[in-house]
């Protein structure tokens, strides 16, 4: 799994980002979390896009998945 949590500047969380790239587009709860499963070996791109922010980072790029990807945060503004 790829998984993270999205929160503005001052830690709250935001919900509704769209994760496009990832397997089912998954978008963050009401806690700001999202996951997704991936094939072993995955390769791909994940972009965090809500309207009205902007991420840091913009996205992450990922090479020969083989591994739980977690902690994979952005910071939304």
């Amino acid at each position: 799994t790829i998984s993270g949590r999205i929160t503005d500047g001052g830690g709250a969380a935001v919900s509704g980002v769209t994760m496009s790239g990832l397997p089912g587009n998954p978008q963050t709860n009401a806690t700001g979390d999202y996951s997704a499963t991936v094939n072993h070996g995955w390769t791909g791109t994940a972009t965090p896009s809500k309207a009205g922010y902007s991420f840091s980072p913009t996205s992450r790029s990922y090479d020969g998945v083989a591994a739980n990807q977690a902690g994979q945060n952005y910071t939304a503004s």
